[in-house]
């Protein structure tokens, strides 16, 4: 004759509670990592567009003469290894208010700059706004918007609006001369 012990079932019940426990523990550790890594490469994104946007702007600040003195402007321009034959005149829009003394003399010239050895390293769009002012000197507004993710050719870069990680960051440089 056997005798069942009330005792069975206490290892089992206690092994499946640890394992529970370790589970739930793993899988709060693996999802404090993902959401690491996620912040990380968004910052490394939003760091990568800083400086193209940064490259852009020292681009214009240290190539083609802009400046007062200037009365013709340069078709081209060698930045970041690549000559840029695709400076465009764009037709003036409406002289903003932000510069009361301005005549209607306002000059904007466009361009994109990409960098490194493929589209996708980065690129940046740059704007140059030029308004004569009515006592001589010339105010000259750099924008440059930089971006991590980038499509397109020599002198027609631009972002990559297919992708959800493109990020832009745009920097503005005002000078009176």
């Amino acid at each position: 004759m056997s005798t069942i012990s009330k005792q069975s079932g206490y290892t089992l019940l206690f092994a499946v509670l640890v394992s529970v426990l370790v589970l739930g523990v793993a899988v709060f550790i693996s999802g404090i990592a993902r959401k690491q890594y996620i912040l990380s490469s968004t910052a490394l994104d939003s760091m990568y567009s800083f400086y193209a946007a940064d490259s852009g702007i020292e681009c214009v600040a240290y190539g083609p003469n802009f400046g007062i003195a200037s009365t013709t402007y340069p078709t081209s321009l060698n930045c970041a290894g690549q000559t840029i034959s695709s400076i465009s005149y764009v037709a003036p829009p409406i002289v903003q208010t932000s510069f009361p003394n301005t005549t209607s003399d306002q000059k904007e010239f466009n361009f994109s700059l990409g960098f490194g050895t493929n589209a996708s390293a980065g690129c940046a769009k740059i704007s140059i706004d030029i308004y004569d002012d009515t006592s001589g000197g010339r105010d000259i507004i750099v924008q440059s918007r930089g971006y991590n993710i980038c499509t397109g050719s020599s002198g027609s870069y631009g972002p990559d609006t297919s992708s959800p990680r493109t990020v832009e960051r745009a920097l503005q440089w005002n000078t009176t001369q």
